[in-house]
């Protein structure tokens, strides 16, 4: 079973940082270099970032926020993987803990519009939330 807590010292400084506490195994479908990567690298940078430089408040993607954390090689060949992922880590929490701190009824207003590519919105919602 996962489970999500405050770390003590986050909860008496009344921070919302989480983590995530394994109690069993975790099962993944990602091979274990991608698995450290999202897992390891993703959480090497802590900042704190404005959720209203990703997401509008109509809920678009900000994609100048997304791609000015991309990296490239010193050849500028090729993207930087573990640079990028290192630099989106704080990005990505930041969404993660602005979509927990909605009620159902102000995701469904704000996002659902944006699922409706999936045909069946609702069904994803329902599930997701």
């Amino acid at each position: 079973m996962l489970t999500v807590a405050l770390a003590p010292e986050d909860a008496l400084s009344g921070g919302a940082r989480s983590r995530i506490l394994i109690e069993d195994p975790v099962t993944t479908c990602l091979s274990p270099p991608v698995h450290d990567m999202i897992c390891k690298l993703g959480f090497e940078v802590q900042e704190n970032r404005d959720i209203s430089s990703i997401v509008t408040q109509d809920g678009e993607v900000c994609w100048k926020t997304i791609t000015d954390c991309l990296t490239y090689t010193e050849s500028a060949q090729g993207l930087d993987l573990g640079g990028s992922v290192r630099l989106l880590g704080p990005v990505c929490e930041a969404v993660h803990l602005h979509l927990l701190s909605l009620s159902k009824a102000q995701f469904e207003v704000r996002y659902a519009p944006w699922f409706q590519w999936t045909g069946v919105p609702e069904v994803w919602l329902l599930n997701n939330l």
